[in-house]
C-alpha cells in the first residue's frame, strides 16, 4: 500500500511540473506571438506612410490646369526629348495603360504648355559672361517680316561637353538668347538687336553666321567697335559639328 501511494506520489509531481513547464511555455509564445502582432501593426504604420509619401504625381493637379502635374511634364518631354509631334502625343494618351485621368489632353492644350515653357526659357535671366559663342540666323520671309534668332553656347561649355567628346553641336546643347520679329534686316538694325542681347548676357569671343547679306552688314558694324570677336562661317565640315569646331581645332595644333 504504501508502495503504491508512492508512486501515485510521484506520478503527481511529475505532472504538476509538467503542467508548470507548459503554462511557462504557454506564456512564453503567448509574450511571443504579442510582440509579432505589435510589430506587424508598427510595419504596418509605416507603410502606409511610405505610401502617402510616395504618393503618385498623376494625383496632384497643377495650379489652374485641369491636368495632373505628371501629364503636362510627360507631354512636354514626349515632344522635346523623344521629337514626338503634338498629334502624336495626344494619341500616347490614349494607349497610356496607367493614367488615371479621366479624359486625355488634346494636341492644341499641350502646344499651349510647349508655348508656356518656351516663353519661360525666353524670359528667364541668361548667365551673363565673357565666353559666349553667338550663333545668329534669319527666317525666310513671313508676310513682310522675318524672325531674327540669337543662340548662345559657352566656349567652356562646347570645349568639355561638344569637342571633348568629338560631337556635333546639337539643339540641346544651345540656350535661345534672343528672338526678334523684324520688318526691316537692314545691317543697322541687325547691329542693335546684337549690341542689346550682348548687354543682356555678356561679350561674345565668336559670331557664327551663314554670310547672309542683311546678317554680314550687321555683324560688320559690331566688329568695327569689337574687332577681337572671332567671325565665323557656319558651314559644316565633313566630320560634323559647326566650323567653330574647326577654328578650335586649327588654332590648338
Amino acid at each position: 500500500m504504501e508502495r503504491k501511494a508512492l508512486l501515485k506520489q510521484k506520478k503527481l509531481r511529475a505532472s504538476e511540473v509538467r503542467i508548470r513547464d507548459l503554462e511557462k511555455s504557454r506564456e512564453y509564445w503567448k509574450q511571443r506571438a504579442f510582440e509579432a502582432e505589435k510589430e506587424f501593426e508598427q510595419r504596418e504604420e509605416v507603410l502606409k506612410d511610405e505610401t502617402k509619401k510616395e504618393e503618385p504625381l498623376t494625383l496632384i493637379k497643377a495650379k489652374g490646369h485641369h491636368y495632373s502635374v505628371e501629364v503636362i511634364k510627360l507631354s512636354i518631354e514626349k515632344i522635346m526629348v523623344c521629337g514626338n509631334s503634338l498629334r502624336g502625343v495626344e494619341k500616347n494618351w490614349e494607349l497610356e495603360p496607367n493614367n488615371q485621368e479621366k479624359s486625355y489632353p488634346s494636341y492644341s492644350i499641350i502646344r499651349e504648355w510647349l508655348i508656356r515653357v518656351g516663353l519661360y526659357e525666353l524670359s528667364r535671366e541668361k548667365e551673363k559672361r565673357e565666353d559666349w559663342l553667338l550663333i545668329i540666323d534669319l527666317s525666310i520671309e513671313l508676310g513682310k517680316e522675318k524672325c531674327l534668332v540669337i543662340l548662345g553656347v559657352s566656349q567652356e561649355y562646347y570645349i568639355q561637353e561638344v569637342v571633348a567628346n568629338q560631337r556635333a553641336l546639337n539643339h540641346q546643347d544651345v540656350e535661345v538668347l534672343e528672338i526678334e520679329i523684324m520688318t526691316s534686316t537692314k545691317g543697322e538694325l541687325i547691329n542693335e538687336a546684337i549690341e542689346k542681347t550682348i548687354k543682356k548676357v555678356g561679350k561674345p569671343l565668336q559670331i557664327v553666321s551663314d554670310h547672309g547679306s542683311d546678317l554680314l552688314a550687321g555683324i560688320k558694324l559690331y566688329l568695327e567697335k569689337n574687332p577681337e570677336v572671332i567671325h565665323t562661317y557656319d558651314i559644316t565640315q565633313p566630320y560634323g559639328g559647326y566650323a567653330y569646331r574647326w577654328h578650335y581645332l586649327k588654332n590648338k595644333n
